[in-house]
């Protein structure tokens, strides 16, 4: 796993049950990369959403309409703000492969020995 591939799935933890926008996403994110010891911008978490978007891994919605309406990603793209997100089943099936690697227990704590090696404490 590299770093980017746990950021990303701190991104589709924050978004896998249900629509969150950019700013609950980029703020989880934040704070649980910081419990894992990894220094994370809002900027970084914003271009690796947009990789899980290219990637099929989440889906953007407006939700300013009842139901919510999904938008593609190329419309999103760019413009992050103002949508919302949610895993499709592919980033739920990718994030669920993934799970031995998942650094959190159950009750959202660090797993007792959990490290990231050291290249990944900032942006590489």
């Amino acid at each position: 796993m590299t770093r980017a591939d746990l950021l990303k799935l701190l991104i589709l933890g924050e978004i896998a049950d249900d629509y969150e926008g950019l700013d609950h996403i980029a703020s989880h994110v934040i704070t649980r990369a910081q419990l894992c010891g990894l220094s994370v911008s809002p900027e970084e978490v914003h271009g690796l959403l947009t990789d899980v978007l290219r990637s099929g891994f989440a889906s953007a919605y407006d939700v300013s309409v009842d139901p919510p309406v999904q938008v593609s990603a190329k419309e999103v793209i760019g413009h992050l703000q103002g949508y919302y997100f949610w895993a499709t089943e592919e980033g739920k099936r990718w994030f669920r492969s993934s799970w031995a690697e998942w650094p959190f227990d159950e009750e959202g704590q660090l797993v007792s020995g959990w490290s990231a090696p050291d290249g990944w404490r900032t942006r590489s």
